[in-house]
């Protein structure tokens, strides 16, 4: 009975037009208007007196340039917004998470949003820019730019920056809650991934995408997952870094070789890398061959040159996979036979671990020793994928090396079972190498006790597109 009257009392409230909203608390309600863009919630302080502040406490800010396209508003009144709406957020703030993208803003007003943004102690930072010019949106937390003009002090102190003390933000303590970074479009200064555990000592999760950045070297103590994607250098390099992440369980690295820019992930140069990823169990890789995009000059010594860094950099990704040790699932796209057999023992490397293992657009060789290599030192898969894979790479001639690798694994067509734990297959091919997958399928069979083939056959997907 007294549940029915409470229905009919809120009915009757909503009907007189009751302000249930409003009975909220703050709190609840800066969550609730925080989902708005950042223009849209500042504007939420025209409703009424209460309202007039209440955006000034929200636990995440997120600035979007593209909220005021279309609408007549100047360049020059978006920056003031901002800049009113950034410095209007109270001393002592935290912040849940600060974002920012911006499409035309020049490299000096992002960096002040930045910087704003950051001594309110953000736990997830988020910046979108062009990675175009002077449109570059610069991420450099870690770097101290004391004021050039003594008489900006006032204004430093407003804001509360540290660089009235020649003090970078990371220094300062600005990021020491921040725990999730996604960078897009951005340029990272040097130092930030050699620094990663100094400059940001609860970061967990980072991502870095488009980004213009000159190295891959990375050390953190607490990071556990690292995106990678399409990095983007102003010189050809070949990067000699290491990977010192202990608490690293899953990896993500998009790279493009073979045009003007090419990233490695080991060199006979140098002081040798370290990698230290124990808990790393989850990895994708993928490799993306731009030699045919981009104009080189015609000249014999730069043809020689750009070869022997693409079989640098393919020698350093097979390098790097030898280094996964504990990798469950493993997923690799664009490898040749190069990047996926070691240069001396034109062997897979052995991988104990691993569980699940997709190869997409990857070459299995002609006749398919790039496979068998890849099953005999995975003694433990129980999940293959293979898509859309080529078949280009010669047979092993170094007779020696065959001989070796007899003496390692047996002969090629081997008397023990390789396959012992293969429980299933995905198979996705053209229609023009349906012949050549009957025989790949042929010959995993070879690797496998007759009535573990059949239960495996049982279970694998094979498609065929035109």
């Amino acid at each position: 009975m007294a549940d029915c009257i409470a229905s009919k009392r809120r009915c009757a409230d909503v009907a007189d037009g009751a302000d249930r909203l409003g009975d909220l608390p703050d709190s609840l309600l800066q969550v609730i208007i925080s989902l708005l863009g950042f223009r849209q919630a500042v504007q939420t302080g025209v409703l009424s007196r209460r309202w007039k502040n209440l955006w000034r406490g929200m636990p995440v800010v997120d600035i979007d340039e593209r909220e005021f396209a279309g609408d007549g508003q100047t360049w020059d009144r978006f920056e003031d917004f901002v800049d009113h709406a950034l410095t209007s957020i109270p001393p002592g703030t935290q912040l849940d998470a600060f974002r920012l993208h911006v499409v035309s803003c020049d490299t000096a007003t992002s960096s002040r949003w930045i910087r704003r943004g950051l001594r309110h102690l953000p736990a997830a930072v988020s910046i979108h820019g062009t990675n175009a010019g002077h449109s570059l949106v610069c991420w450099n937390p870690h770097v101290s730019s004391p004021p050039r003009n003594p008489f900006r002090f006032r204004y430093a102190a407003a804001d509360g920056l540290w660089q009235q003390r020649g003090m970078s933000a990371c220094a300062a303590g600005f990021t020491r809650r921040l725990t999730t970074l996604r960078l897009v479009g951005a340029g990272i200064s040097r130092g930030f991934f050699e620094e990663l555990g100094r400059n940001c000592p609860a970061l967990e999760e980072l991502h870095a995408e488009r980004c213009m950045m000159h190295m891959l070297s990375l050390a953190s103590p607490v990071l556990r997952r690292l995106a990678v994607i399409s990095p983007v250098s102003a010189r050809m390099v070949t990067v000699v870094p290491g990977l010192e992440a202990p608490r690293l369980t899953s990896l993500r690295l998009d790279i493009m070789y073979g045009g003007e820019i090419t990233y490695g992930l080991e060199t006979g140069v140098g002081p040798a890398p370290q990698y230290h990823l124990p808990a790393l169990t989850e990895a994708s890789l993928r490799l993306t061959d731009t030699s045919a995009n981009v104009h080189l000059p015609d000249h014999q010594a730069w043809d020689w040159e750009n070869r022997k860094l693409i079989a640098m950099f393919l020698d350093s990704m097979c390098g790097f996979l030898a280094r996964l040790t504990n990798i469950v699932s493993l997923h690799l796209h664009g490898f040749i036979a190069m990047a996926l057999l070691q240069k001396e023992s034109q062997e897979f490397p052995v991988l104990n671990n691993l569980r699940n293992l997709h190869l997409e657009e990857c070459d299995v060789g002609v006749n398919y020793q790039v496979l068998t290599s890849i099953l005999r030192n995975t003694p433990n898969l129980e999940k293959l994928a293979l898509q859309w894979c080529t078949f280009e790479a010669p047979p092993i001639t170094n007779r020696r090396k065959e001989m070796a690798s007899s003496k390692l694994h047996g002969s090629t067509t081997p008397a023990v079972f390789w396959c012992k734990k293969l429980k299933s297959m995905d198979i996705k091919c053209r229609k023009e190498d349906e012949t050549h997958m009957a025989r790949v399928l042929s010959e995993i069979s070879k690797g496998m006790a007759p009535e573990q083939w059949e239960r495996v056959k049982t279970s694998d997907t094979i498609v065929s597109v035109e």
